[in-house]
């Protein structure tokens, strides 16, 4: 179920006032300058300005010894006060959780190149929810999906599943440059789905893949860290986010007292051609699950046939349908989006026997009702007086689902153009090529081809691509727990386990029925909290309730 590498458990530090297996990095060749921490006192590239708040509000400034741990200076003074105020949440996505009444917020400046530090400064959201022990100089930094999606957006999530963090850590949420309200860089249409519509927003942008790398928001983490004035800090990242977190162990790894990686995505592995086998991969896993349950095949009994021919009965006659009262049509299209998506996910998975069978015989109620939960909208078949030509059916209906689930991108807004930036120079590189990934993408069963889109738009973007010492596998002894959902798609358990493979002080939980983001469940939370809380130590982490998780009836 799981495997246990045994850890040499590292004290907490608390401050008082793959193929190529790297283990360091040149910070010189990536144009960081490290400085040793004895010398490091006040930055004076590092800028702090109190945030512009909607309406009347007026923020009550918080001084270093009340509101903030920090004990370096910010803009002139070493003893400046870091201000901090309410978050502006104008730019959460509605399908967020609200942020706690707790969180506040301030902009810290860094260099937009980490080689020129007195040159250009980029802006960054910082957020923080303050312990019950603040302050005690204790953090753990959330690191976002991806990439693109906003960190401070998370603040009303990670509570739900990890509130004990707040009996001794900070919640620290950063934006990552280019996402949320740190330079946030998108598209103008929307986030796009075809070559053209990629070509479209890279015409929009003329971004510099150096200043907008993972790498590049691994040194703001440091910058931020100094800037709060913790000496060491924990780290938790949810899909892309532990892409970056390891690149932060990589190049910091003094500055972590631990790690929790969830849903693994590991910087050497062809993530662009694995997406495209993801959906036909979650099919295939589908059946061969349900054949070995009587309670499934009782449902449909071969569920693979079963969605073969409901596809085949919406190429011959698209359904007619209301989407919160709308016309629009359920096209072959329409059905493998809405497919791919529950199959990737634990509450429609299991669902999806019994309501593709009853849809293939004339009663497509329960596949309407797991549409309706998909978009938050009512789903139903159009009544007889709704006959005729609709026009503008599908692509309406698809853009309500809550986002493409091909990387786990989440809910919280991507930017897209940062998303392509950092896919073409860091990921696509790992590929064979362009004539490869479309040979992967022409034999799959069940087509999922928005990563080909994007790779055949990746020249319009102008991406080199990363070092290959960026995209190696990262060598570090921070201690680190790595959690896999065994039935997720966007990051496979496998991956948990080669990550876990140049982790000398890791442990991989793979948490049986469950799927992407686990520590969104109450055990994958209350595992990657214990971790944390405990400095890392795993034999301080009870791992009973991953035993203890039920299957989920098949309905």
């Amino acid at each position: 179920m799981f495997a246990t590498r045994t850890l040499d458990p590292r004290e907490s530090g608390e401050c008082s006032s793959f193929s190529n297996i790297s283990a360091g990095t040149d910070i010189a060749a990536e144009g960081y300058v490290r400085v040793p921490r004895w010398a490091v006192g006040p930055l004076p590239f590092l800028g702090v300005a109190l945030l512009g708040c909607s309406g009347d509000l007026s923020p009550t400034p918080n001084t270093v010894g009340e509101g903030g741990p920090s004990h370096h200076g910010t803009g002139g003074s070493a003893n400046a006060p870091m201000l901090w105020g309410p978050c502006d949440t104008s730019y959460f996505p509605p399908a967020n959780l609200p942020a706690p009444l707790e969180l506040e917020c301030t902009d810290i400046e860094v260099p937009l190149h980490h080689g020129v530090p007195m040159g250009e400064k980029l802006s960054l959201r910082v957020a923080i929810h303050r312990s019950q022990k603040h302050p005690n100089a204790k953090a753990v930094f959330n690191l976002a999906g991806g990439p693109g999606s906003s960190a401070v957006a998370l603040a009303g999530v990670v509570p739900k599943t990890m509130w004990r963090l707040l009996t001794e850590f900070d919640l620290i949420y950063v934006d990552q440059r280019g996402t949320g309200a740190s330079g946030y860089i998108g598209c103008s249409a929307g986030h796009p789905n075809t070559r053209d519509e990629w070509a479209v927003c890279a015409s929009e942008h003329d971004i510099d893949p150096d200043r907008y790398s993972t790498v590049a928001a691994a040194h703001d983490l440091e910058l931020v860290r100094e800037a709060l004035g913790y000496s060491e800090i924990a780290l938790r990242g949810t899909s892309y986010g532990t892409r970056l977190a390891l690149e932060m162990m990589r190049l910091h790894p003094e500055s972590l007292s631990s790690v929790v990686l969830d849903g693994a995505a590991p910087p050497d592995i062809d993530i662009i051609g694995e997406t495209l086998r993801n959906f036909d991969r979650g099919i295939a896993r589908l059946g061969a699950d349900c054949s070995k349950d009587p309670s499934c095949t009782a449902l449909a009994p071969d569920v693979v046939s079963v969605l073969s021919k409901r596809r085949q009965q919406l190429v011959e006659a698209p359904r007619q349908i209301l989407v919160d009262g709308k016309p629009m049509y359920e096209t072959e299209a329409t059905f493998l989006d809405f497919l791919n998506e529950f199959v990737s996910r634990k509450r429609y998975r299991f669902r999806i026997p019994g309501a593709a069978s009853q849809a293939t015989v004339g009663y497509p109620q329960l596949w309407d009702q797991m549409m309706s939960e998909a978009i938050g909208g009512a789903v139903m078949t159009a009544p007889d007086s709704y006959s005729g030509e609709y026009t503008g059916v599908t692509e309406d209906l698809t853009a309500r689902l809550t986002l493409p689930n091909r990387l786990a991108m989440g809910d919280s807004g991507p930017a897209s153009a940062l998303f392509a930036t950092i896919m073409c120079a860091e990921w696509l590189p790992n590929s064979m090529g362009i004539a490869d990934l479309r040979t992967i993408a022409a034999a799959q069963t069940w087509p999922s081809p928005e990563m080909l889109e994007l790779a055949e738009a990746c020249p319009f973007w102008g991406a080199h691509a990363a070092r290959p010492k960026t995209r190696a596998l990262v060598l570090s002894g921070v201690p680190t727990l790595v959690l896999s959902g065994a039935l997720d798609l966007n990051t496979l358990p496998a991956w948990g386990d080669h990550v876990a493979e140049s982790l000398p002080r890791s442990t991989h939980v793979v948490l049986p029925h469950e799927t992407h983001s686990t520590v969104w469940t109450d055990c994958g939370g209350s595992l990657a909290e214990q971790f944390i809380l405990g400095s890392g130590d795993i034999s301080r982490v009870d791992q009973s309730c991953v035993g203890a998780l039920q299957k989920p009836l098949w309905l």
